[in-house]
């Protein structure tokens, strides 16, 4: 399904368009809390949000993939590396099954592990997926 001819984004899938849309909000409404200093807040939000999102469209629907990511990046900054981890390789896996290994969203989920590798001092493994993510992203974006 595609827009309509004439939208901004036409050529790219509904799907796509909404769930950015939604990621912006979430992002901005975490965003608000954790800037408030209410961590505890955006948490509850995006675990709400999480919920909702599995309840509605599944378990593996790209949705709950970047509801996991926003997660995971609260979790990250808590320094709560285990579940951030979890939630980061299962958005990761959810990714690459909806877009494959080359599209940036899984450039993003790569990128987002490999600070937490690196954050947990797991150089080697950081460095390859700080790579992986970069080629994808060399491949749709160029160089610059």
């Amino acid at each position: 399904v595609t827009l309509p001819a004439g939208e901004e984004d036409r050529d790219r899938p509904v799907c796509i368009v909404e769930m950015e849309a939604v990621d912006e909000f979430w992002s901005l409404a975490g965003d608000f809390f954790v800037d408030g200093g209410s961590l505890a807040e955006a948490k509850q939000i995006l675990q709400n949000r999480l919920e909702d999102d599995v309840q509605t469209y599944g378990a593996w629907d790209c949705k709950v993939a970047t509801a996991k990511n926003a997660l995971a990046t609260l979790v990250h900054s808590e320094g709560n590396y285990e579940a951030a981890q979890a939630l980061f390789e299962e958005s990761l896996r959810i990714r690459r099954m909806h877009f494959g290994n080359d599209h940036l969203d899984v450039a993003t989920s790569l990128l987002n592990l490999a600070g937490l590798y690196q954050d947990q001092g797991k150089y080697t493994a950081a460095e390859q997926l700080f790579e992986e993510s970069l080629s994808i992203r060399r491949r749709h974006l160029g160089n610059d």
